[in-house]
């Protein structure tokens, strides 16, 4: 099952989605911190994206930080 969520931001930028009650953190090859019960199929977002030195998703620049060479493309779909 493929469902559209929510999108948030915090700590200067780390990208989240809305999961099981909660929030889990996107990471840069498609795989979230709620492991395989749920993964990313797409992201659309009209801002640049960057990932941190582990691979974490985020939409601002910063320390440790490299911008993705993609066109911000994608809608976040939880799978279940």
């Amino acid at each position: 099952v493929y469902k559209e969520v929510q999108l948030a931001t915090r700590n200067g930028g780390e990208l989240y989605v809305k999961a099981k009650g909660g929030f889990v953190r996107l990471y840069a090859d498609g795989s979230t911190s709620a492991g395989s019960k749920c993964a990313i199929d797409t992201l659309a977002l009209d801002a640049p994206l960057f990932k941190d030195r582990l691979g974490k998703l985020c939409v601002a620049p910063g320390t440790n930080r490299t911008a993705l060479e993609t066109a911000p493309a994608y809608l976040a779909i939880e799978k279940e």
